[in-house]
This record gives C-alpha cells, sequence and structure tokens, in this order.
C-alpha cells in the first residue's frame, strides 16, 4: 500500500470539500465572514515579503494573500 498515493486521495478529496464550503452562500459561515476577516487584519499588508503559514488547514489565509494570478 502507497501511503503517497493515500494521502494525495485524502488531500484532493479535501480540497473539493473546502471549495464546495467556500461556495455555499448557505446561513452565516462563521469562519467566512468573523474569523478570517479578523485573522486578515492582524497579518495585514504582507506585499514582498517571503512568509510562512504554518497553521493548520488548507492555507485559506496564505491563499487570500498571495498574489492574484492573471
Amino acid at each position: 500500500m502507497d501511503l503517497r498515493n493515500q494521502y494525495d486521495q485524502f488531500a484532493n478529496e479535501y480540497a473539493g470539500l473546502i471549495s464546495s464550503r467556500d461556495k455555499s452562500t448557505v446561513g452565516l459561515d462563521l469562519i467566512r465572514h468573523l474569523l478570517i476577516p479578523r485573522l486578515l487584519s492582524y497579518v495585514g499588508d504582507v506585499a514582498g515579503m517571503n512568509v510562512l503559514d504554518a497553521g493548520c488547514g488548507e492555507g485559506r489565509i496564505t491563499r487570500r494573500r498571495a498574489p492574484r494570478k492573471r
């Protein structure tokens, strides 16, 4: 049994779950509407910096602060 393949499968399923949750408009999402804005205000402007996101999760804060691809 290849553990790397198991992790990749789990990671893909988890990313799909997060993506569908992020697109949901049902009810008040405490993470999206309360926690994330507060965390982003603490992080501030990180333009031009090298930043390590060592929290747990799928990197939501990092993605919000990363430059947008065009």
